[in-house]
């Protein structure tokens, strides 16, 4: 007898992959886990099968699905999964990163995680059997995101803008900008700063070192809601450079060494890299303008509870 296909109802967030994946186990249970992730917003029409053999016709969206993404709910599964095992959450976390447009195997096993979990089950039977194809494929989305959140800690550069606003620019290969969120959030503490994800036109906000919006920085007319330079933003780049160069020891200048160290994708964004007349132009809208004015749009978190905050800043084991 054919098991019919299931759907996986998922907007993008962490929170909803949680929400998900809990509110499928809870339809369904995970004897069966073959199904499909259903973005919300995605229109009608023809879906993969997730066993990659043949396309699904998929008619209609129920429009009475929820798609579960509040935080008090998400949280909750969160604190559970985490009381049980807190180095799952985080891993769970990063490798979502890595894997957010397309959770499918991360869907599975968090469903599988809670089957565990009803079994009284260790979560490690889950996600600890590296030979398995999809565990090894969370191990390795995980380290690929925690990587490039190390990198971008410390390699990330800000610049004043014109109303104080410290603004980092960076285009990464996975989405951090949640790790990157809750690091500078406490290295910053009330001074308010963005971070823009320049290949995903996306960015963050934090004005007052508690609340994150996360947002897209480009309107629906195509406007970048960019920073607005500083005043004299070329004088602030020359004593960056000022200060990159006095700490540098040219007798041990290392070509090689540098490549490895600081790779060539992340150096547009690194005004060390960069001469005078490369620099960036930014159009002039104010991010704090732009801010207040889309505020109501904005997903709000608390810094302190914003979804997978990583609690340490050690290698994956």
């Amino acid at each position: 007898m054919e098991v019919p296909m299931r759907s996986f109802y998922y907007d993008g967030s962490f929170l909803a992959l949680l929400a998900g994946a809990q509110n499928f186990f809870t339809r369904y249970g995970n004897d069966n886990l073959e199904f499909r992730v259903i973005r919300k917003g995605e229109k009608p029409g023809v879906l993969p099968s997730t066993s990659g053999q043949q396309e699904l016709l998929f008619q209609e969206i129920p429009e009475e699905e929820p798609w579960a993404t509040q935080l008090s709910y998400a949280a909750e599964i969160q604190a559970r999964l985490s009381s049980y095992d807190a180095e799952f959450v985080d891993t769970l976390f990063f490798a979502w990163m890595a894997r957010r447009e397309d959770v499918t195997s991360l869907a599975h096993l968090v469903v599988r995680a809670l089957g565990a979990l009803a079994q009284g089950k260790p979560l490690s039977t889950v996600y600890g059997n590296r030979t398995d194809p999809l565990c090894n494929d969370f191990w390795e989305a995980a380290r690929q995101a925690q990587r490039e959140f190390h990198v971008l800690a410390g390699m990330l550069r800000f610049a004043p803008a014109q109303d104080g606003t410290l603004v980092g620019r960076c285009a990464p290969e996975t989405y951090v900008l949640p790790a990157l969120a809750a690091h500078f959030c406490a290295r910053f503490g009330k001074h308010p700063w963005a971070i823009l994800d320049v290949g995903r036109k996306e960015w963050v906000f934090c004005a007052d070192g508690i609340h994150l919006r996360f947002d897209t920085y480009i309107s629906s007319q195509g406007e970048p809601y960019v920073v607005e330079p500083g005043i004299q933003p070329e004088e602030y780049e020359a004593l960056w450079r000022g200060y990159f160069k006095a700490i540098s020891i040219t007798s041990r200048k290392n070509v090689e060494l540098q490549k490895k160290l600081v790779p060539l994708k992340y150096r547009p964004y690194m005004i060390e890299f960069l001469e005078p007349k490369e620099r960036l132009d930014t159009p002039s809208v104010s991010l704090t303008d732009a801010a207040r004015r889309y505020l109501n749009s904005f997903q709000e978190i608390e810094a302190e509870q914003i979804d997978g905050m990583p609690k340490k800043e050690e290698g994956l084991r």
